[in-house]
Protein backbone atom coordinates (compact mmCIF):
# COMPACT_ATOMS: atom_id res chain seq x y z
CA UNK A 1 0.00 0.00 0.00
CA UNK A 2 1.28 3.71 -0.95
CA UNK A 3 1.36 5.70 2.15
CA UNK A 4 1.76 9.41 2.31
CA UNK A 5 3.56 11.13 5.18
CA UNK A 6 4.29 15.43 4.75
CA UNK A 7 2.48 15.10 1.18
CA UNK A 8 5.88 12.67 0.06
CA UNK A 9 4.63 8.91 -1.18
CA UNK A 10 6.26 5.56 0.01
CA UNK A 11 5.95 2.76 -1.70
CA UNK A 12 7.57 -1.07 -2.92
CA UNK A 13 8.43 -1.43 -6.18
CA UNK A 14 9.49 -5.17 -7.46
CA UNK A 15 11.06 -5.91 -10.71
CA UNK A 16 9.69 -9.01 -13.08
CA UNK A 17 12.14 -11.26 -14.80
CA UNK A 18 15.08 -8.51 -14.71
CA UNK A 19 18.72 -9.29 -13.96
CA UNK A 20 20.43 -8.57 -10.38
CA UNK A 21 22.01 -5.57 -12.19
CA UNK A 22 19.24 -4.12 -13.66
CA UNK A 23 17.38 -4.32 -9.85
CA UNK A 24 21.15 -2.74 -8.18
CA UNK A 25 20.54 -0.22 -10.83
CA UNK A 26 17.08 0.70 -9.77
CA UNK A 27 17.72 0.53 -6.12
CA UNK A 28 21.02 3.53 -6.53
CA UNK A 29 18.73 5.11 -9.35
CA UNK A 30 15.80 6.10 -6.52
CA UNK A 31 18.87 6.05 -3.75
CA UNK A 32 20.67 9.00 -5.69
CA UNK A 33 17.78 10.89 -6.27
CA UNK A 34 16.08 10.67 -2.66
CA UNK A 35 12.90 9.06 -3.65
CA UNK A 36 11.38 7.02 -0.75
CA UNK A 37 11.38 3.90 -2.64
CA UNK A 38 12.10 0.26 -1.85
CA UNK A 39 12.70 -2.04 -4.67
CA UNK A 40 11.76 -5.38 -2.96
CA UNK A 41 11.70 -9.45 -4.46
CA UNK A 42 9.93 -11.80 -2.96
CA UNK A 43 6.81 -10.33 -1.66
CA UNK A 44 4.20 -8.22 -2.57
CA UNK A 45 4.72 -4.70 -4.22
CA UNK A 46 2.49 -1.81 -4.49
CA UNK A 47 4.07 -1.31 -8.05
CA UNK A 48 5.51 -4.42 -10.70
CA UNK A 49 7.61 -2.80 -13.48
CA UNK A 50 8.14 -5.56 -16.12
CA UNK A 51 9.51 -5.37 -19.73
CA UNK A 52 7.64 -6.38 -22.02
CA UNK A 53 9.29 -6.01 -24.94
CA UNK A 54 13.15 -6.93 -23.89
CA UNK A 55 15.34 -7.31 -27.11
CA UNK A 56 15.48 -10.68 -27.30
CA UNK A 57 11.64 -10.93 -27.45
CA UNK A 58 10.10 -12.11 -30.85
CA UNK A 59 6.35 -12.75 -29.50
CA UNK A 60 3.73 -10.41 -29.03
CA UNK A 61 1.96 -13.35 -27.09
CA UNK A 62 4.81 -13.48 -24.88
CA UNK A 63 4.78 -10.14 -23.80
CA UNK A 64 0.99 -10.04 -23.22
CA UNK A 65 1.53 -13.06 -20.48
CA UNK A 66 4.72 -11.22 -18.64
CA UNK A 67 1.94 -8.72 -18.25
CA UNK A 68 -0.85 -11.20 -17.11
CA UNK A 69 1.53 -12.85 -14.64
CA UNK A 70 2.35 -9.63 -13.10
CA UNK A 71 -1.39 -8.34 -12.62
CA UNK A 72 -2.37 -11.66 -11.06
CA UNK A 73 0.15 -10.26 -7.72
CA UNK A 74 -2.49 -7.37 -7.52
CA UNK A 75 -0.06 -4.87 -7.78
CA UNK A 76 -0.27 -1.56 -10.19
CA UNK A 77 1.91 -3.08 -13.42
CA UNK A 78 3.82 -0.85 -15.16
CA UNK A 79 5.91 -1.20 -18.55
CA UNK A 80 9.19 -0.29 -17.99
CA UNK A 81 11.56 -0.67 -20.96
CA UNK A 82 14.11 0.67 -23.46
CA UNK A 83 10.96 0.23 -26.40
CA UNK A 84 9.74 3.42 -26.31
CA UNK A 85 7.47 3.47 -29.47
CA UNK A 86 4.48 4.02 -29.83
CA UNK A 87 3.19 0.78 -31.00
CA UNK A 88 4.97 -0.74 -27.83
CA UNK A 89 2.73 1.85 -25.30
CA UNK A 90 -0.42 1.11 -26.58
CA UNK A 91 0.47 -2.63 -26.78
CA UNK A 92 1.26 -2.65 -23.05
CA UNK A 93 -1.51 -0.38 -21.96
CA UNK A 94 -3.89 -2.72 -23.83
CA UNK A 95 -2.73 -5.98 -22.70
CA UNK A 96 -3.47 -4.64 -18.62
CA UNK A 97 -0.53 -2.32 -18.02
CA UNK A 98 -1.69 0.83 -16.05
CA UNK A 99 1.75 3.03 -17.32
CA UNK A 100 4.37 3.12 -19.47
CA UNK A 101 8.10 4.21 -18.26
CA UNK A 102 11.62 4.15 -20.27
CA UNK A 103 14.79 2.73 -18.80
CA UNK A 104 16.11 5.99 -18.95
CA UNK A 105 14.61 7.98 -17.05
CA UNK A 106 16.25 9.79 -14.60
CA UNK A 107 15.12 8.47 -10.77
CA UNK A 108 13.03 11.61 -9.85
CA UNK A 109 11.17 11.50 -13.02
CA UNK A 110 10.36 7.74 -12.78
CA UNK A 111 9.66 8.19 -9.09
CA UNK A 112 6.95 11.04 -9.56
CA UNK A 113 5.47 9.19 -12.67
CA UNK A 114 5.37 6.45 -10.93
CA UNK A 115 3.58 8.17 -7.84
CA UNK A 116 1.12 9.59 -10.61
CA UNK A 117 0.12 6.04 -12.14
CA UNK A 118 -0.57 4.53 -8.33
CA UNK A 119 -2.49 7.69 -7.66
CA UNK A 120 -4.55 7.83 -10.92
CA UNK A 121 -4.55 4.62 -12.75
CA UNK A 122 -7.32 5.55 -14.88
CA UNK A 123 -5.77 8.56 -16.66
CA UNK A 124 -3.04 6.22 -17.39
CA UNK A 125 -5.28 3.31 -18.69
CA UNK A 126 -7.06 5.95 -20.63
CA UNK A 127 -4.85 6.15 -23.40
CA UNK A 128 -6.00 3.32 -25.10
CA UNK A 129 -9.45 4.41 -26.12
CA UNK A 130 -7.37 6.92 -28.13
CA UNK A 131 -6.81 6.32 -31.82
CA UNK A 132 -3.41 6.59 -33.49
CA UNK A 133 -4.31 9.37 -35.24
CA UNK A 134 -5.90 11.49 -31.41
CA UNK A 135 -2.69 10.16 -29.90
CA UNK A 136 -0.20 11.34 -32.50
CA UNK A 137 -2.19 14.84 -32.39
CA UNK A 138 -2.38 14.71 -28.73
CA UNK A 139 1.74 14.71 -28.75
CA UNK A 140 2.14 17.74 -31.23
CA UNK A 141 -0.08 19.65 -29.00
CA UNK A 142 2.42 18.57 -26.38
CA UNK A 143 5.44 19.36 -28.30
CA UNK A 144 3.61 22.98 -28.41
CA UNK A 145 2.77 22.95 -32.29
CA UNK A 146 -0.43 24.56 -33.92
CA UNK A 147 -3.22 23.08 -35.42
CA UNK A 148 -2.33 24.03 -38.86
CA UNK A 149 1.30 22.84 -38.09
CA UNK A 150 -0.22 19.36 -36.61
CA UNK A 151 -2.55 19.11 -39.53
CA UNK A 152 0.43 19.07 -42.36
CA UNK A 153 1.97 16.65 -40.27
CA UNK A 154 -0.92 14.54 -39.85
CA UNK A 155 -2.21 14.51 -43.60
CA UNK A 156 -5.94 16.47 -42.53
CA UNK A 157 -7.30 19.58 -42.76
CA UNK A 158 -7.03 22.16 -39.70
CA UNK A 159 -10.82 21.72 -39.04
CA UNK A 160 -10.39 17.75 -38.63
CA UNK A 161 -7.32 18.53 -35.92
CA UNK A 162 -10.01 20.85 -34.37
CA UNK A 163 -12.08 18.17 -34.35
CA UNK A 164 -10.10 15.09 -32.91
CA UNK A 165 -8.58 18.34 -29.85
CA UNK A 166 -12.39 18.47 -28.70
CA UNK A 167 -13.47 14.50 -28.96
CA UNK A 168 -9.90 14.17 -26.89
CA UNK A 169 -10.54 16.85 -24.65
CA UNK A 170 -13.85 16.00 -24.18
CA UNK A 171 -13.66 12.31 -23.70
CA UNK A 172 -10.45 12.57 -21.13
CA UNK A 173 -12.39 15.41 -18.87
CA UNK A 174 -9.38 17.97 -20.11
CA UNK A 175 -10.05 21.99 -19.99
CA UNK A 176 -8.13 23.37 -22.55
CA UNK A 177 -4.57 22.48 -25.11
CA UNK A 178 -2.65 23.55 -21.50
CA UNK A 179 -4.32 20.83 -19.64
CA UNK A 180 -3.99 17.98 -22.53
CA UNK A 181 -0.18 18.74 -22.98
CA UNK A 182 -0.07 18.21 -19.04
CA UNK A 183 -1.97 15.12 -19.15
CA UNK A 184 0.12 13.62 -22.45
CA UNK A 185 3.41 14.50 -20.80
CA UNK A 186 2.18 12.79 -17.41
CA UNK A 187 0.92 10.00 -18.65
CA UNK A 188 4.39 9.16 -20.69
CA UNK A 189 3.38 9.49 -24.33
CA UNK A 190 6.19 12.80 -24.61
CA UNK A 191 9.23 13.31 -22.32
CA UNK A 192 8.99 15.86 -20.29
Amino acid sequence: MVKTTSMVAHFTVALSDEPELVRAGLIELFHASCSPVEVVSGRRADIVLVDPFPPTLRSPAVALQKVHVARRSGAVVVAYTWDESLTNRILALRSGCSGFASKDWAGARLFNYLVGVVAHPEDFGSLIDLTARQIEIAQAVAAGRSNAEIAEAVLCSVETVKSELQSITVSKGLRNRAHLSSWVTATGLVHA
